[in-house]
């Protein structure tokens, strides 16, 4: 008897296991993101296109960034806080996406 094995779905099949593990990201509506801005709890991190933002407490979102060094350690660089209303114009110019990684509790 002969076995044939496809190799194409072979190939695929550790790839193919992972996605389970690939979570569902939630992502705001451009007409619900300044309500969210102003009501999200603090510790709340979205991302809108590559940036990550932070909100603080007193409703201030601040821009994180990561910048690595040349020895392979990371410097964490915090700047550029901005309020709910100049988030908005930020994040819904250009059909921007705002993705929600972390909800609150800072």
């Amino acid at each position: 008897m002969t076995t044939t094995t496809n190799t194409a779905n072979t190939a695929d099949a550790p790839a193919f296991r992972w996605t389970s593990f690939v979570p569902v990201i939630p992502e705001i509506p451009q007409e619900d993101a300044l309500e969210f801005f102003e009501t999200a709890p603090t510790g709340t991190v979205i991302e809108v296109w590559d940036d990550l933002y932070k909100r603080l407490p007193g409703g201030r979102w601040r821009e994180l960034e990561n910048i690595v060094q040349g020895d392979g350690f990371y410097e964490s660089s915090e700047h550029n806080d901005m309020n709910p209303q100049e988030l908005l114009r930020w994040a819904t110019g250009d059909d921007r996406f705002i993705r929600v990684l972390k909800m609150g509790n800072d």
